[in-house]
């Protein structure tokens, strides 16, 4: 049977990116763990089993008319390849694992090395889930990490803070083993997968909290060479999820030289109409319904913050989509998932 709504999705999608005419304001929904609740699944399911993960991840974006694909999803999973210890909880399902870093002191400092990722790459659970993503003709991300939320898996967070201040000849010792450490996991994901089939993303969690100075003098550097490192291999999309309060740093994301069409989500902390009015007509914008009101607010509530979000930016140039803050949380109502997909039909439609 023909399934016409994947076929007008799929278009959707591909008319969006290129920046031609699309029906609707396209409508994506972050919800991976959520996804692993939805289905009833233990941690060890979800994380452990890529199949299985990836099935309902596909099963519950379908429920919901979400626009996007399942994505491998673990949180800490870098710290594992570092050499962490990992607990895995239930809350009554998958939850998020507690990840015990390698690096506790400086000492661990001295030590870490950049882990032998070829051997056993059959059994790497990323390789792994992005072989599925692959057969089911959907394009692999390559992670830009960033370096320094790289660093914050392998780290202790107690002794990063530490680093900041006391120490950063020990905190660029990390970085430069993060950075070495996204360049050969893109260049392994290239080598399998083509480069017409990559592209690159990046997440800024860390940067959010420290100073825009700190940022400068201590992240930047290491993304600016991941990033130029991959775009002179041939990557050609890009995305990036601006996490937390990004308000004053929007000026130097701009300033990096991404590509025309690189997606840009905005957590709910950033201004919308600044972000815009920075950004220009270059970079897609998505964005940027509130967690709190997603996992709290009533149906009702969230219907009528996803039409005045989309109401004010569907008609902007560079293009906009309607998605949560972050990663969805993992017990949403899934009326209130609903209530944006509605609120795109009802309002998004051009």
């Amino acid at each position: 049977m023909i399934n016409y709504e994947n076929i007008l999705r799929k278009e959707r999608i591909k008319n969006f990116y290129e920046g031609n005419d699309v029906d609707r304001v396209p409508f994506y929904t972050n919800a991976t763990i959520y996804s692993g609740v939805l289905g009833k699944l233990s941690s060890k399911e979800f994380y452990l089993n890529p199949e299985l993960s990836y099935s309902t991840q596909r099963l519950v974006l379908d429920i919901h008319h979400c626009d996007g694909s399942p994505s491998f999803d673990f949180p800490g999973y870098t710290g594992l390849m570092f050499g962490g210890e990992i607990e895995y909880k239930d809350n009554p399902y998958v939850s998020i694992p507690l990840i015990k870093p390698r690096v506790k002191s400086i000492s661990d400092i001295e030590k870490i090395k950049v882990p032998n990722l070829e051997i056993d790459i059959e059994e790497n659970l990323k390789f792994k889930f992005f072989k599925i993503l692959n057969e089911k003709g959907v394009s692999i991300p390559i992670s830009m990490g960033s370096p320094l939320e790289i660093v914050s898996n392998i780290c202790d967070i107690t002794l990063l803070v530490k680093l900041f201040r006391k120490d950063t000849e020990a905190l660029h010792r990390l970085l430069r083993c993060a950075t070495d450490y996204l360049k050969l996991m893109g260049n392994i994901t290239i080598n399998m997968f083509g480069i017409d089939k990559c592209y690159c993303s990046s997440n800024f969690p860390i940067e959010s909290l420290i100073s825009t100075k700190l940022f400068e003098n201590h992240s930047l550097p290491y993304f600016l060479e991941v990033y130029e490192y991959f775009r002179s291999k041939g990557v050609k999309s890009y995305s990036l999820h601006l996490c937390g309060n990004h308000n004053r740093n929007l000026e130097i994301f701009r300033h990096i030289g991404l590509p025309d069409r690189t997606f840009i989500s905005l957590d709910e902390k950033i201004d919308m109409d600044k972000a815009s009015s920075i950004f220009g007509e270059k970079y897609i914008l998505a964005g940027n319904v509130s967690s709190n009101s997603l996992l709290n607010g009533t149906y009702k509530e969230v219907y009528s913050i996803s039409k005045d979000i989309i109401i004010k930016n569907k008609s902007r140039k560079g293009g906009f989509a309607l998605m949560p803050s972050c990663t969805l949380p993992p017990y949403t109502p899934p009326l209130n998932l609903y209530a944006m997909y509605k609120a795109c039909e009802d309002f998004g439609k051009y």
